[in-house]
């Protein structure tokens, strides 16, 4: 059961990972098209 639980973690903690990565990465997109926006 134990080794159940700390693979599921070991599996959970990439996923996680990634889907702030992805929050960081949509944010950075917007900052970027809100910058070029005020340069026009």
């Amino acid at each position: 059961y134990t080794v159940l639980v700390f693979m599921t973690q070991r599996l959970l903690w990439p996923l996680t990972d990634l889907g702030q990565t992805l929050d960081l990465y949509q944010r950075a997109m917007a900052s970027t098209r809100r910058i070029f926006s005020l340069l026009e």
